[in-house]
């Protein structure tokens, strides 16, 4: 079950940030700030478990289909 999820947080060279995650590979969130891009990753990671659900998709590895739609939360970021 995944209840916390590493997020990488890059500062682009344009201007604003990126946020990824290795747990979530479709997950790509950008923001003005860091914090914003990490708020924004929050709700991209809930909108994927929900469509990996709802369309019967494979979750990424490790994950507990019966638990996972719980609260997500982004518990550390690095910034790079």
């Amino acid at each position: 079950m995944i209840k916390h999820l590493m997020v990488q947080i890059e500062e682009l060279p344009e201007g604003g940030f990126m946020a990824t995650s290795e747990d979530f590979p479709d997950l790509l969130a950008y923001a003005t700030t860091a914090s914003e891009a990490l708020e924004n990753a929050k709700d991209v990671a809930q909108k994927l478990v929900d469509s990996y659900l709802e369309h019967g998709d494979a979750l990424p590895y490790g994950c507990d289909r019966m638990r996972l739609r719980q609260a997500i939360t982004l518990e550390s970021a690095r910034i790079t």
